[in-house]
């Protein structure tokens, strides 16, 4: 799977993976956790910035696989946890936004689409749908392998369906080995988050 390497001119506050992550908080006991915490309960600094500095929050996501409702993980002896579907990932989108509005990227790598009866049955036509919702964020995706399960003509809709950039560099033509051309994706780009120039391959 293709992997985003990007050079950032700031500060990373929060990484996420899949939302599997936790707040981290000082002598916090996982074992304890709660997961409906408020988000801004982690102790980083809070949106703002200086002469010198100015904070950003990078929201990474990876392997949705149509996971569009909650799974349930055993994380201890008898003890429970609600994880994943897109209800508890946009909870937490909408309140980083909510709290660092322009200052917050979202960058997604991939294997979006395949993995449940409720995406497959639509191609992954509902994850796209979530994605284009959050239009406060600004968003980067790239493609995993599992993006292609469904053919290149479904792959094609949903890219065209996409109102965000997807950053693909590593997927090329076998008959002439030049990068293939899928609608709404580019080799590289610049982006400004707060004011800050953000280069992601």
């Amino acid at each position: 799977m293709f992997q985003s390497f990007f050079p950032i001119f700031s500060l990373i506050l929060l990484f996420f993976s899949y939302l599997k992550a936790v707040p981290v908080i000082k002598n916090h006991n996982f074992l304890q956790y709660d997961p409906y915490l408020f988000l801004s309960n982690y102790d980083y600094p809070l949106p703002g910035s200086s002469d010198s500095i100015e904070y950003i929050v990078i929201v990474a996501t990876n392997d949705f696989h149509g996971n569009l409702v909650p799974m349930t993980e055993i994380y201890a002896e008898n003890q429970y946890l609600k994880v994943s579907g897109l209800t508890l990932l946009s909870s937490y989108l909408d309140a980083l936004a909510e709290e660092w509005q322009g200052n917050l990227l979202w960058l997604d790598a991939g294997d979006q689409f395949q993995g449940s009866i409720e995406s497959n049955s639509f191609g992954g036509e509902p994850i796209i749908k979530f994605l284009n919702s959050k239009k406060k964020i600004l968003k980067i995706a790239t493609l995993g392998n599992h993006d292609f399960d469904f053919g290149f003509g479904n792959l094609t809709q949903r890219l065209t369906e996409s109102h965000f950039d997807h950053l693909v560099a590593n997927i090329n033509n076998i008959y002439n080995d030049k990068p293939v051309s899928f609608p709404n994706t580019f080799l590289s780009k610049i982006y400004e988050v707060a004011g800050l120039k953000i280069g992601i391959i």
